[in-house]
């Protein structure tokens, strides 16, 4: 099921929360994926499966850097894929924006990958498949949503949306969010628009459940 505008930009916000929050405890994830995103029973999202983080100096407050080859290829930013093939200097928490982008990439357009299941990185205009960046009505395109997804899925990490002069803060400025409040966010005290897709799932396992018996 495709889930509606609402529900796409929640994910993103807790998602980002989640990434940030890793970030000031110097840790970098980098395998963020749909398969590593869970909902909780307030349909509130959860990550999991932390084997590919590497931990920081916690007195620094920032992710740490390195060259590893680790991940999920579609989700690789090129400095994280390439690092060891180029000789580049060490990625760090950059990458996981980059996934960030993939991840709301995929939301918003039917689960298609920006550039494909294995990026080459060497042509933007060959290989980036433009979204559709349609809301709910079919029609109407979401504001500020191209401006978002461009912006995570640059190319240079330098000038990446989360990694930029601008940081995480000029991430969670971007219009796109519609200006939340970020700390009842952090706290998961904003209802969940996925809740009714949590008790939708939940009712039917039951049903299949009482179906079948113990």
């Amino acid at each position: 099921k495709v889930m509606e505008e609402e529900q796409i930009r929640f994910v993103g916000l807790e998602t980002l929360c989640a990434i940030d929050y890793l970030h000031r405890s110097s840790i970098l994830y980098r395998d963020l994926k749909p398969d590593n995103l869970l909902l909780d029973d307030s349909g509130h999202v959860r990550l999991v499966d932390f084997g590919v983080c590497v931990q920081g100096n916690p007195k620094e407050k920032k992710p740490p850097t390195s060259r590893d080859l680790c991940g999920t290829v579609p989700y690789m930013a090129p400095e994280l894929k390439f690092n060891q093939e180029r000789g580049l200097p060490p990625y760090g928490a950059a990458v996981d924006w980059y996934a960030f982008g993939v991840l709301m990439y995929q939301l918003t357009e039917d689960g298609q990958f920006p550039f494909g299941p294995d990026p080459d990185f060497e042509d933007m205009g060959a290989e980036f498949r433009q979204p559709e960046l349609i809301g709910d009505d079919g029609v109407t395109e979401v504001p500020d949503l191209y401006d978002l997804l461009s912006g995570l899925l640059d190319w240079n990490p330098k000038s990446r949306y989360g990694a930029d002069e601008a940081g995480v803060e000029g991430l969670k400025a971007n219009p796109y969010w519609k200006e939340p409040d970020w700390e009842l966010l952090e706290k998961r005290r904003i209802a969940s628009p996925l809740l009714p897709l949590v008790m939708a799932r939940s009712a039917k396992r039951l049903a299949a459940t009482s179906q079948t018996g113990p």
